[in-house]
This record gives structure tokens, C-alpha cells and sequence, in this order.
């Protein structure tokens, strides 16, 4: 596989650096926000469960993370394999239609970028049909996309 200047093996080392970090940056302040939950709520003069959108946000944040590693892998590592697990996750974590069609639709990108047959993870995503997902999925199969009556 050859790099591109951007992606030089050093700093493709840098890059795994920065991106060790973030994670423990990320564990660390999850952890002090837990912790701090009670002391938020009452300097705010809010309930705990209303402090609890801290929680939240950090959770919000990572779960739109998940997706953006797969492709950036996949876009300027060109690392399909890379990008390929980190759909899996993805997929495997989800519980909405949206997030199921963006994982399965992503699948079949990786699996297009190495060379395989992309087919069932477009089918997968094709099975919401109501998703923006979705429609690119049937769309890569080739099928016309649904359209809204009216």
C-alpha cells in the first residue's frame, strides 16, 4: 500500500498518537463528569436527572464518532479493512433504522473500496427504506429510489 505524503508512516504514527489520546481524553472526561453529576446539579440548582444531560452530550458525541472513524479510515487511509470493523461496530451497536442504514450502506462501501461484493450490506441498508441511507443503498443496487407521494 503505498501513503501519501499526508499519511507518511511518521506521521501515520502521529496521527495513532493524537488519536490514543483523544480516546483517553474522552475516558477521562467521562469519568470526571460522572463524578461531578451531583456537584453540576446542585451549583446549577437542578435536579440530578436534569444534570444528567453532561452524560448525555459526552454519549451524543462519541456515538457520532463511531461512524466518522470508519470513514475517515476509509477516505484518506484508504484502509477499507479498517473502515469495514469500525462499520461492524457500528452496526452491531445500533438500535435505530437511521444508524443500522448508515452502518450497512458504509459496509458496502468498504467492501466496494476492497474488492468485494458489496451487494448484501447494500441489501441491509436497503431494508429502510425511509432512511437517507437507505436510498443510497438502493440506489448502489440499482433499483429506483422510492419517492414521497404528492
Amino acid at each position: 500500500m503505498t501513503h501519501s505524503p499526508f499519511l507518511a508512516p511518521g506521521r501515520l504514527w502521529l496521527a495513532a498518537s493524537f488519536l490514543a489520546l483523544s480516546n483517553f481524553i474522552v475516558v477521562l472526561d467521562m469519568t470526571v463528569a460522572n463524578v461531578s453529576i451531583p456537584h453540576i446539579a446542585g451549583s446549577l440548582g437542578v435536579s440530578l436527572d436534569q444534570g444528567s444531560w453532561v452524560i448525555t452530550s459526552y454519549a451524543v458525541a462519541e456515538a457520532l464518532m463511531v461512524p466518522l472513524t470508519g470513514w475517515l479510515a476509509l477516505r484518506f487511509n484508504d484502509d477499507p479493512r479498517a473502515a469495514a470493523r469500525s462499520f461492524d461496530t457500528l452496526v452491531q451497536v445500533a438500535v435505530s433504522p437511521i444508524s443500522v442504514a448508515r452502518g450497512r450502506y458504509w459496509r458496502g462501501r468498504a467492501a466496494e473500496a476492497s474488492g468485494q461484493d458489496p451487494a448484501a450490506h447494500y441489501r441491509a441498508a436497503a431494508a429502510h427504506p425511509a432512511t437517507y441511507y437507505g436510498q443510497l443503498a438502493i440506489l448502489a443496487l440499482g433499483s429506483p429510489v422510492l419517492r414521497r407521494a404528492g
